[in-house]
């Protein structure tokens, strides 16, 4: 999961997309979770995660990854 930080108004913010949802243990085999495209940022003055929705439009919206 990567992520980029902007400066925003009124606050900076932090978005990070996609990862891994599911369950495994730490240096395991991760064969168990599967690929996110979600988009969440976080909002630095209040340091609190938002969703972002993305469209349902398969052209626009990214693979999972």
């Amino acid at each position: 999961m990567g992520g980029i930080l902007a400066p925003s108004i009124p606050s900076w913010k932090y978005f990070i997309f996609g990862g891994t949802s599911g369950s495994f243990f730490e240096g395991s085999n991760r064969t168990g979770s599967k690929y996110e495209n979600s988009v969440l940022y976080l909002d630095i003055d209040y340091m609190n995660w938002v969703s972002v929705k993305l469209e349902d439009n398969e052209e626009v919206k990214p693979l999972a990854r």
